[in-house]
């Protein structure tokens, strides 16, 4: 048989180009990351834990779940992380009233004496600007400088105590949002509600729920 030198070399170029060129496996599929088998679904109950990250749980499926999907989380006691105490508060508000409402009912002068009356009740936040719909205008919560005394929106019992007979003359409206943070409050019903917001919510449509303690019920 007659050898071509040419037909030779194109062989030879062929070999060389195909030593060069990316392997590919068809055979295999395409990797896909999947989420961590260690993720469960838990349960929509409230018994609280704290992690070792200073956080607090609904449960303890919750803190397993945050420990399976980043840094190991650990439980450290069977109830929630201790509050900190580092919270600014004011020592003294400005005298110009720009009232807002706050989610105990209460109108606050402004909001700067909202904020002082936060630092001794955590639960309470702002809900809206103005006065509490149902009081008066200028009928406001004390704050730091102030010398008057106010009534509670709820009844005739001063602003500070709270009656089992306060929510069912609550008049304002309804909590819309409530905060995630959780500092349980116990309800007459035996019932641990995540914050005092979200009690005010179920009082709405049961006017004869009040707190009957804070923390969780038991």
């Amino acid at each position: 048989m007659f050898w071509n030198p040419k037909f030779g070399l194109v062989i030879l170029a062929v070999v060389q180009l195909s030593k060069g060129l990316p392997q590919f496996d068809f055979a295999s599929p395409p990797s896909v990351s999947a989420p961590p088998s260690c993720l469960q679904v838990c349960p929509q109950v409230f018994q609280p834990v704290c992690g070792n990250d200073g956080k607090t749980y609904e449960n303890e499926c919750e803190l397993e779940n945050a420990s399976c999907r980043g840094p190991r989380v650990q439980k450290v006691a069977d109830n929630e992380c201790a509050k900190s105490s580092n919270k600014q508060c004011p020592d003294a508000c400005p005298d110009n009233s720009q009232p807002v409402c706050g989610n105990d009912g209460n109108s606050y002068k402004n909001e700067c004496q909202l904020q002082f009356a936060a630092c001794r009740d955590p639960a309470l936040f702002k809900v809206a600007d103005g006065d509490c719909e149902g009081t008066s205008p200028g009928s406001t919560a004390p704050g730091p400088s102030s010398t008057f005394s106010t009534f509670s929106t709820f009844s005739t019992t001063p602003a500070t105590t709270t009656t089992p007979s306060s929510f069912s003359s609550f008049a304002p409206a309804c909590p819309q949002f409530c905060p995630v943070e959780v500092i349980p409050v116990c309800g007459n019903d035996g019932t641990t509600y995540r914050n005092e917001c979200e009690l005010a919510v179920a009082a709405c449509r049961n006017p004869s729920l009040f707190k009957a303690a804070e923390g969780t019920c038991g």
